[in-house]
């Protein structure tokens, strides 16, 4: 498997690995409003945007996108919020080792710029494995509404990523 950043002429196919994750899984835990609104919010255009905010990556064999992810910088209330964003993994491939290897290349990244702590928003059917990954639950959490559970971990944490 290769992990690299994204380029614009890989839009359409990032995107249409994320509208198959909510179909075909994320469809099962949450709200068909919240399925419509996340499947509404991720195109080609917003992605472009995204491009000059985020670091985007694409996990890939023999050239077909298997994963994808995102390094981001959310800002809140003025501070900085390093978060992984954007994990997908071709679903007939969760749980088989691309969803670790993709979070281990941003905690990488965020370990070479000096970030401390990383965040995600976790999916309800990604938590166990974000945890496995040695991420917490967050004590606040902004986006309950939005069906999302906000994790931490700290970056320099030694422990090892544990495959999906």
């Amino acid at each position: 498997m290769r992990i690299r950043r994204l380029q614009a002429t890989d839009l359409d196919s990032f995107v249409e690995l994320i509208h198959r994750n909510w179909d075909e899984v994320l469809g099962n835990f949450h709200s068909a409003e919240i399925v419509a609104l996340f499947r509404k919010q991720m195109n080609v255009p917003a992605l472009r945007e995204q491009l000059l905010s985020r670091v985007l990556y694409v996990a890939e064999v023999d050239e077909t996108f298997v994963a994808t992810g995102a390094l981001a910088d959310f800002h809140v209330q003025r501070k900085r919020k390093h978060c992984i964003s954007n994990l997908f993994v071709r679903p007939d491939l969760q749980g088989r080792g691309p969803g670790a290897l993709l979070v281990a290349h941003p905690l990488a990244s965020a370990r070479r710029r000096g970030i401390a702590t990383l965040h995600v928003p976790s999916s309800r059917v990604a938590i166990s494995f974000y945890r496995r990954c040695g991420f917490v639950v967050d004590a606040k959490q902004p986006d309950a509404r939005l069906e999302m559970t906000w994790m931490r971990r700290a970056v320099s944490d030694a422990s090892a990523l544990s495959h999906e």
